[in-house]
């Protein structure tokens, strides 16, 4: 076989191998991930097409979640960092959140973003480029965050938050409910010695149940007490 030929060979032997790897082994998030806090559940992430920000063709790249709810206390989405790509690679997430308190119910969720960096997590910054995407003038195909309950979503006050809040009494959470949370996140080049980006979430009880909380507190101290003075 000549010595060209055989360049040619090469050539097309590695072309078939970018071609199977792909964006889809290169992409900004790992595709692993893992859920943190007050709940249980899972996450993870597909990366297809890198450095896809606003781009006008369906987003093929997806964050998905499915937790259950235990508490009032912070939830953390911890997703694997893959590397620098040199742009920004957007994400469509999909989030089934079930009310697992038997008592309460969710009236508002919030969401934040942070760089897990060394261990700690960083809050990401304004203008960084990790942000919650609403999308930009023009065919962008980056399509507003949506919700099946909680049907008021905002993020006025800050590009790295994301308040999704009941609308009225009949647009509530109740025990045992889940609701599909449907948001983009932008994901640009990471800060040196990031390993994982973390979307940090945690639910809002309704005014009663405050009062609730505080009557159990009340006779739990009464029945602690009565029980001192009968012993």
């Amino acid at each position: 076989m000549s010595s060209v030929r055989k360049f040619s060979v090469i050539l097309m032997a590695l072309g078939m191998l970018m071609f199977l790897a792909g964006p889809a082994l290169a992409g900004q998030l790992d595709g692993t991930g893992h859920v943190e806090g007050d709940a249980t559940g899972s996450a993870s992430s597909s990366t297809q097409y890198e450095n896809n920000d606003e781009q006008p063709q369906p987003n093929p790249n997806s964050m998905t979640a499915s937790i259950i709810v235990n508490g009032w206390g912070p939830i953390n989405k911890v997703f694997g960092y893959g590397g620098n790509t040199g742009g920004v690679t957007e994400y469509l997430m999909t989030e089934n959140i079930t009310n697992g308190m038997q008592l309460f119910t969710i009236t508002d969720f919030h969401l934040d973003l942070f760089w897990r960096i060394g261990g700690a997590d960083q809050a990401s910054v304004a203008l960084d480029g990790l942000d919650f995407d609403w999308g930009a003038a023009g065919p962008s195909n980056t399509p507003p965050p949506t919700s099946t309950m909680l049907l008021n979503c905002v993020n006025n006050l800050n590009e790295d938050w994301l308040d999704y809040y009941s609308t009225g009494a009949a647009d509530v959470v109740l025990p045992g409910q889940m609701f599909t949370l449907n948001y983009s996140v932008d994901v640009p080049d990471a800060p040196a010695g990031t390993t994982h980006l973390v979307i940090r979430q945690w639910a809002t009880p309704e005014p009663g149940t405050f009062v609730l909380l505080a009557m159990a507190g009340v006779s739990a101290l009464l029945f602690v007490w009565r029980k001192r003075r009968t012993a």
